[in-house]
C-alpha cells in the first residue's frame, strides 16, 4: 500500500480514524464491509435495533466529520 497523496502518515491516520467506527459497529453486532470511503452495513431485521445502530453511527459521523 502507498501513503495517501503526499502524506507519509495518511494511511495510518485513516486507519486510526475508521477503527473507532468499526468498534461501534462490532459493539452493536453489526456486520459490515468497508473499503476506503465506501461502507456496507448488514443491519438486524428488528427496526428498533437498526434505528439504534444508525443513530449511533450518525452521532459518531457528526462528531468526527
Amino acid at each position: 500500500m502507498t501513503p495517501a497523496h503526499g502524506s507519509v502518515f495518511g494511511l495510518l491516520l485513516f486507519t486510526l480514524y475508521t477503527h473507532e467506527r468499526a468498534d461501534l459497529l462490532a459493539r452493536d453486532s453489526v456486520l459490515f464491509h468497508a473499503f476506503v470511503d465506501d461502507n456496507q452495513l448488514y443491519l438486524p431485521r428488528s427496526t428498533k435495533e437498526a434505528e439504534h445502530c444508525i443513530e449511533t453511527i450518525d452521532i459518531w459521523m457528526s462528531a468526527n466529520a
